[in-house]
């Protein structure tokens, strides 16, 4: 689901930026009509985009396993140990490196949205109404999110990965190319298991045992990089956002917020508009 998420989200990103250049100021003349298949256009080329980065997401996963097994191969191969040092090095600055630029090219605004869509989460979970008190009370973590999975990922597949390592450098090429292969289509998705078992222990209520463990690293990650409490107005924007998601009777308890937030309804596009 990351990379069809991650392709969805570089879309909206895209479709934001052509609204923006489309109509960058309301009180300008706008043309009387539009193009519709200017529309249809811009539709493909955003499902493109999304299904690209989803396609892509995983190839990139498994070059990049690929290139750091080969090359710490390739380098410490004349010294025992020194692959799996090398290898288990760069798998994990690798992860650190994405979420230090992430964190510098995000900034304080996204971090304190992802917290309160959090805290919004978390509120419904515990069967509150979203109210601005009751999401405020909840806590900013989430064991669900891939911010903090991301963690318990590299612990699992890091240690395999460096053992990995103890017999690729005497191997041929294109037995370590399969091999790098096998360890990510086996090591990722095991993680990956682990990381939703953790996170499903962890919102029943049990944070004990080993898999209790794997997930506090990734949650204290979560809470120092990526997501922090936010404002009323932040509250707002996760609340508005997650109601539609719910049934019809938790609809009936979302709250009446009081920060300037403007509702803005975007028409979705009919046949008639674009026959």
């Amino acid at each position: 689901m990351l990379p069809a998420q991650i392709g969805d989200t570089i879309a909206l990103l895209r479709l934001e930026r052509t609204t923006t250049a489309k109509h960058p100021d309301p009180d300008q003349p706008q043309p009387a009509t539009a193009d519709p298949r200017s529309q249809v256009g811009d539709a493909r080329s955003l499902a493109a985009t999304a299904g690209l980065v989803a396609v892509g997401w995983p190839l990139g996963g498994v070059l990049g396993t690929q290139l750091t097994l080969s090359g710490a191969a390739a380098l410490g191969g004349h010294l025992p140990w020194l692959p799996s040092l090398l290898a288990a090095v760069a798998f994990a600055v690798r992860p650190i490196v994405r979420w230090w630029v992430a964190k510098r090219t995000a900034g304080d605004d996204l971090a304190v949205l992802h917290g309160a869509e959090h805290q919004a989460i978390n509120c419904v979970r515990q069967g509150l109404a979203l109210t601005d008190d009751n999401i405020a009370a909840s806590p900013v973590e989430s064991p669900n999110c891939d911010s903090a999975l991301k963690v318990t990922e590299q612990i699992i597949f890091v240690p395999i990965a460096a053992v990995l390592e103890v017999w690729l450098p005497g191997w041929l090429l294109g037995r370590q190319l399969l091999a790098g292969l096998g360890l990510y289509l086996l090591a990722r998705p095991l993680a990956f298991e682990l990381n939703a078992r953790q996170a499903a222990g962890r919102l029943s209520g049990r944070r004990h045992g080993l898999l209790g463990l794997l997930g506090r690293p990734g949650l204290r990650r979560q809470t120092k990089t990526t997501t922090r409490p936010g404002g009323p107005e932040h509250r707002e924007v996760a609340a508005r956002a997650l109601a539609p998601l719910l049934p019809p009777e938790q609809q009936a308890l979302v709250d009446t917020f009081p920060s300037p937030v403007e509702v803005i309804t975007v028409p979705a596009t009919t046949k008639e508009t674009i026959s």
